[in-house]
């Protein structure tokens, strides 16, 4: 079965790739922008041909990082992106660099004051400080206007 009509709710970016650890968080702000707007405008594109928004079309976008997590939602409002006249504009929120854990160490593989890898992985999990609020915004993005 094909779909015809793109409706893109929230775009996930999960990396665990070594190389994103080399982009910086604006470099990875703006690829989800990118991804945002362009879903935005297929979708626009779809529900109006001629070109004229009736309602916004909005696009949500989490990056994922370990334990860090970046929030992205575009509101397109309007395709007319040179009439400098027009009153409506577009919207792009931003919500960067939500850490998990307030005081993550770094995982080192093995650290002759804990011994093992694994004594060193439960020193960790005891010490860590959960950020409740960042699962709580990703449940927010990613569950919002789901029917």
């Amino acid at each position: 079965m094909y779909y015809y009509y793109l409706d893109v709710h929230t775009t996930l970016h999960v990396s665990n790739d070594e190389l994103i650890h080399e982009a910086t968080t604006d470099e990875r702000l703006a690829r989800m922008i990118m991804f945002a707007f362009g879903s935005a405008l297929v979708q626009a594109r779809q529900l109006y041909p001629d070109g004229r928004l009736v309602k916004p079309v909005t696009v949500q976008s989490i990056f994922l990082l370990d334990e860090l997590f970046h929030f992205v939602v575009f509101q397109l409002n309007t395709l007319n992106y040179n009439d400098t006249n027009d009153k409506q504009c577009n919207y792009v929120w931003i919500d960067k660099d939500n850490y998990l854990y307030d005081n993550r160490p770094s995982m080192v593989m093995h650290n002759p004051l804990y011994g093992t890898e694994r004594n060193l992985q439960r020193y960790v999990l005891e010490k860590l400080k959960y950020n409740p609020v960042v699962f709580q915004k990703f449940l927010a993005l990613y569950l919002h206007d789901v029917k």
